[in-house]
C-alpha cells in the first residue's frame, strides 16, 4: 500500500456529527486514525462506507470496504495502514468501552459474537440494514441540536443503546451462520462461561462489594484464577470492572436521588465519607459533592433557558 495513515488523514477532513462520553459519530477518518502510522483503537468502533471504497489493515490483515460495508474494530485493535480508493463517504460510530461493556455484559452468547467479529470484522449491509443505520445516525444528529432540553443526554443515551443493539444484532446474524443451529450455554468455552457468571454477579451487586475475593468466593474460584480468566476474556482487570460498575451506580444515586452523601456512602458499604469521597474522586476526578453540584447547576441553566424561550 502506498498511503499510510498520515496521507489519508490529509485527504479526509470531515466533521464531528455528535460527540459525548458514551458515543461519538463522525464522517472524519481523523476522528479515529490520528496522524501516526500505528494506531491502537481505543473505542468499540463501527466504520460504515456509504460511498467509494477503503482498504484498511487491521490486526495485520488487509480488508477492503465497498459501498454499504461496515467494519467493526474492537477495542485494542491495531490499524497500521489505510488507503482511500475513489471518492469516500463514511460514517464512523464509536462507543466508549464502558458503554459497550454495560450493553453486553449480561447477554448470554455475546462473547461468541465478539469472537466472530474479531475474526470477521467486515459485513455487507443489505438495503434494509443500511436504511436503519442511517436513520439512527440522523436521529442522533438531530437530537443533539436540542440543547435546551434537560432530558437530552438521557434520550441520546437510549438512542445510542438501541443503535448499538441493532449493530450487534446485524453481526449476530452472521455469527449464527458458522453453525447449523445455536449451541446450548454449556457449549460456551469454559472461560466465557466463568466470565459471564462473574459479570452477572457484579451487575446484580450494584457496586456494594468491591473486592475480587468477594466474587471469587461466591463463584467458588480462587481470586487469582478468576482474575486471570477475566483478563483473558475481556482484556481488563477484574477489579477495574468491579470499580467501573460501582462508580456507575454511585453516579446514578448522586444524580437521581435526594440522599445525602453520608447516606449514599453507607448504602455502598463505605466505612466513612472520607473513604467514599477518595474512591469516587480516584475514578472520576472530582468529589461526590462536586459532581452533584455540577449536575445541579447544569439542570438550573437548562431550566432558565427554557423559561426564557417560553417568554
Amino acid at each position: 500500500m502506498n498511503h499510510d495513515i498520515k496521507n489519508t488523514y490529509k485527504r479526509n477532513i470531515g466533521r464531528n456529527l455528535y460527540d459525548d462520553e458514551c458515543v461519538k459519530i463522525s464522517d472524519n477518518l481523523d476522528s479515529v486514525f490520528h496522524d501516526i502510522r500505528n494506531m491502537k483503537v481505543e473505542y468499540f468502533t463501527f466504520i460504515y462506507c456509504e460511498k467509494g471504497d477503503l482498504i484498511i489493515e487491521l490486526n495485520n490483515t488487509v480488508f477492503h470496504l465497498y459501498k454499504n460495508d461496515i467494519l467493526v474494530c474492537l477495542p485494542n485493535s491495531l490499524v497500521t495502514q489505510i488507503e482511500v480508493k475513489h471518492e469516500l463517504k463514511l460514517k464512523i460510530i464509536r462507543f466508549s468501552n464502558r458503554f459497550a461493556h454495560r450493553m453486553t455484559q449480561t447477554e448470554k452468547g455475546t462473547w461468541k459474537v465478539m469472537e466472530h467479529l474479531h475474526l470477521n470484522p467486515v459485513r455487507h449491509l443489505n438495503k434494509k440494514e443500511s436504511y436503519v443505520l442511517k436513520k439512527y445516525v440522523e436521529l442522533v444528529s438531530e437530537k443533539q441540536k436540542e440543547t435546551t432540553d434537560k432530558f437530552q443526554k438521557d434520550i441520546l443515551i437510549y438512542i445510542a443503546s438501541a443503535m448499538f443493539g441493532e449493530m450487534i444484532a446485524m453481526a449476530h446474524k452472521n455469527s449464527g451462520k458458522d453453525n447449523t443451529k445455536d449451541k446450548a450455554e454449556d457449549s460456551l468455552r469454559q472461560s466465557d462461561y466463568i466470565f459471564n457468571n462473574f459479570m452477572e454477579a457484579v451487575t446484580a451487586d450494584k457496586g456494594r462489594h468491591r473486592t475480587i475475593g468477594y466474587y471469587a468466593e461466591m463463584l467458588c474460584y480462587t481470586p487469582k484464577y478468576l482474575s486471570s480468566i477475566v483478563k483473558k476474556v475481556c482484556g481488563k482487570n477484574a477489579l477495574t470492572l468491579i470499580n467501573e460498575n460501582a462508580v456507575e451506580h454511585i453516579i446514578a444515586e448522586l444524580k437521581y436521588t435526594d440522599k445525602n452523601i453520608k447516606q449514599i456512602a453507607f448504602d455502598f458499604n463505605f466505612s466513612n465519607n472520607a473513604f467514599f469521597s477518595k474512591f469516587f474522586k480516584l475514578h472520576t476526578g472530582i468529589s461526590p459533592t462536586e459532581y452533584r453540584n455540577r449536575n445541579s447547576r447544569n439542570e438550573d441553566r437548562l431550566t432558565e433557558t427554557e423559561r426564557k424561550s417560553d417568554n
